[in-house]
């Protein structure tokens, strides 16, 4: 699946608030723990040759396009892309380079939603197409939860809450009344 035109945000600003401190020529280890399009990792190899990325992305469409572009690098040896999620980065860190290591230099986390997820109908992340209430980062994880499995089956108060704490909204209550109502009517 060819991953959509991505645009890094803060591309510059994030490279230099992350190395401008840093011992620029001397080896120095960053991890980039949402990989996405990539843009945010490239940037700090092309910054400085000594420079390596451990990048991990659960979304494996970021994955595999995330070799592609790994693979036209000059150093493709300076990254390693992971496929997990980023709470099994303790781990993954401590597998690879254990007591010998000598630290990270930086962290990158770019949290959200790309425009490749807005782009592609079958990932459900849209309202501009019609497709599946998916919305899962990892659509190969079986074990978590579609967001149609969420409103099928989640309770009035437990919608409500999700809708209230996560998303700020003022009128949850309406909303989680509205979502059981209709689904009592056809499943979402």
């Amino acid at each position: 699946m060819e991953y959509t035109k991505h645009e890094t945000v803060l591309r510059e600003e994030c490279v230099t608030f992350l190395t401008e401190k840093g011992p620029f020529g001397k080896e120095s280890l960053f991890a980039d723990l949402t990989f996405g399009g990539g843009g945010h990792s490239r940037a700090r190899l092309e910054a400085d040759t000594s420079y390596s990325i451990l990048a991990f992305d659960q979304d494996p469409e970021a994955v595999e396009n995330g070799k592609r572009i790994i693979s036209t690098l000059e150093n493709p040896d300076r990254i390693k892309l992971v496929h997990g999620n980023f709470r099994q980065f303790p781990k993954t860190f401590n597998d690879l380079y254990g007591e010998s290591n000598q630290g990270l230099q930086g962290v990158i986390m770019d949290l959200g939603v790309s425009g490749h997820h807005f782009d592609r109908p079958e990932r459900g992340f849209s309202f501009r197409f019609d497709g599946p209430l998916d919305m899962r980062m990892n659509i190969q994880d079986d074990e978590t939860l579609k967001a149609s499995d969420i409103l099928n089956s989640f309770s009035k108060e437990d919608l409500e809450s999700i809708f209230k704490e996560y998303g700020e909204e003022r009128i949850s209550s309406r909303i989680a009344a509205a979502i059981v109502e209709q689904r009592n009517k056809k499943p979402f």
